[in-house]
């Protein structure tokens, strides 16, 4: 989807091709010549504001609501662990680690912020490991990746350093972090701390929020910064370490201290901080390579290997038909349609978007989930709500859920250019120049090591694998909704 405002200009194109029948099966609204359909579109769907967006969101949560709560209950009950613990991300870090062993690791020239990607930004991470500020577990999310945990450990930095916090590795940061002296790294030990009793939650205080908040320093979840804010107040920052401990060991994320978590902290520190939980487990029904993914994978425009295999014209269908493209992924993903050849590729976005507003169209709109929706129904699938929520431990935790059911997913965001975009579009990758704002991209699948199949319709070279680091940028303050596609009859 793109939204207008945004809008980056395509590249001048011929007139559009004569329609093609689509090797896809779709209902169609008319078999009539399209006259003038791009000033016919009903007011219902014309609106392309951002509001539009978030109103049709509001009103989508009252759609189905037997579904979706039959969805929720099955989701609070799965107990699905992400991959922020991944294990080729924690190889990564260890032997980071293992190289940092005997010297203080060497701080990065300024600046750096939210979206940065080098061994600039792993040498920052590293230095506020050794100082408290980032977590062993948090950094082994996304090495080398400036995220939303890197961002908070900035912020953390400079309030403890009378710093203004934005989050910003400046000039002022480096120089005083130049003069913070790092920790060394020591050998892991198992920890000699003793997981209090269960329950607590936010509000809570006593010498068991201490013992919980010392638990998860000792592996990992919680930094000491964190827990010298507040010894023995169970505040937001403890609570998020409960999330991060939860997540990363196949528990429901509430952020609540209860049995189960008491069991698995207690485990954990008998372990030892060096322990990596094994990856999450995988739906084998979904792709879990990107080899696997690309049997499902389209562009949203040409020329490319999908949409034109001669590479000699540029289809103007799909410049913003990102939905239609990303619903398209979901259901070849789930044997309801196949992938299209790249001569018929043009024909099939076209033919979902028909369906999408329900009438016979002859250029690209932007749209919302609900116009979205409509197509995944006409080809015998159910688009399923997800919570909208601005956590994105949450959110990535929602759609761990859904990939363990056998659900592709479709994640509505403005922050794909930050967390993969620019870096596609440096290797030469992506078909944008530019940010292209709001925009639709499907969750094919998971690999066993934990990272996440993503077929981003502006990609030129097949679908690929973002880690949850960059996961959790898209999923930020930037996603806008999430909907699981299931076959109508799924169980």
């Amino acid at each position: 989807m793109k939204i207008q405002s945004n809008k980056p200009q395509p590249a001048p194109a011929p007139p559009a091709p004569t329609k093609a029948a689509s090797t896809t099966t779709a209902p169609r609204a008319s078999s009539t010549t399209n006259t003038n359909t791009s000033t016919t579109t009903p007011a219902s769907t014309s609106s392309n504001s951002y509001s539009t967006t978030r109103e049709n969101l509001g009103s989508m949560h009252n759609l189905g609501s037997n579904l979706i709560q039959n969805f929720l209950v099955k989701q609070g009950n799965d107990t699905t662990r992400s991959a922020a613990t991944a294990h080729t991300a924690a190889t990564t870090s260890t032997a980071a680690t293992a190289s940092n062993s005997t010297t203080a690791p060497q701080l990065p020239a300024p600046p750096l912020q939210r979206g940065a990607q080098s061994s600039d930004v792993r040498d920052l991470q590293n230095h506020l490991v050794q100082t408290g500020h980032l977590t062993q577990a948090d950094m082994n999310t996304g090495p080398g990746i400036f995220g939303p945990r890197t961002e908070a450990a900035v912020r953390s930095y400079q309030r403890a350093n009378n710093l203004p916090a934005t989050g910003i590795y400046d000039q002022s940061t480096a120089q005083a972090m130049s003069q913070t002296a790092p920790t060394p790294p020591t050998e892991p030990a198992p920890s000699t701390t003793v997981a209090p009793a269960a329950p607590l939650e936010r509000g809570a205080h006593g010498e068991d929020v201490r013992a919980l908040q010392q638990s998860l320093v000792d592996t990992g979840y919680l930094t000491q910064a964190d827990m010298n804010s507040g010894p023995g107040n169970f505040g937001p920052r403890t609570e998020g370490g409960v999330r991060r401990f939860q997540r990363a060991h196949n528990l429901p994320v509430t952020g609540i201290y209860d049995q189960a978590t008491s069991q698995a902290l207690e485990q954990r520190l008998i372990q030892g901080p060096s322990f990596t939980p094994p990856p999450p487990p995988i739906n084998e029904s979904l792709p879990t390579s990107t080899q696997q993914a690309n049997q499902s994978f389209l562009t949203q425009w040409g020329p490319t290997a999908y949409n034109d295999p001669a590479g000699s014209r540029d289809i103007p269908y799909g410049y913003s038909d990102c939905g239609p493209t990303s619903a398209l992924m979901a259901l070849n993903t789930l044997g309801l349609t196949q992938q299209p050849t790249p001569e018929t590729a043009h024909s099939a976005i076209d033919a979902m978007r028909d369906s999408m507003y329900g009438h016979d169209t002859t250029t690209s709109n932007t749209m919302g989930f609900a116009t979205l929706k409509n197509g995944l129904t006409a080809y015998g699938a159910q688009g399923i709500d997800l919570p909208v929520t601005r956590d994105p431990v949450q959110a990535l935790s929602n759609i761990d859920n859904a990939l363990q059911q056998g659900m592709p997913v479709i994640l509505g965001t403005n922050k794909v250019w930050d967390a993969w975009g620019a870096e596609q579009k440096a290797n030469g990758n992506y078909l944008n120049s530019r940010d292209p704002g709001g925009h639709f991209v499907t969750v094919l699948g998971r690999t066993p090591e934990g990272n996440y199949i993503v077929g981003d319709p502006l990609v030129k070279g097949g679908s690929i694998e973002v880690n949850p680091a960059q996961m959790e940028v898209a999923l930020g303050a930037g996603s806008w909704g999430m909907v699981a596609v299931a076959p109508a009859n799924n169980p």
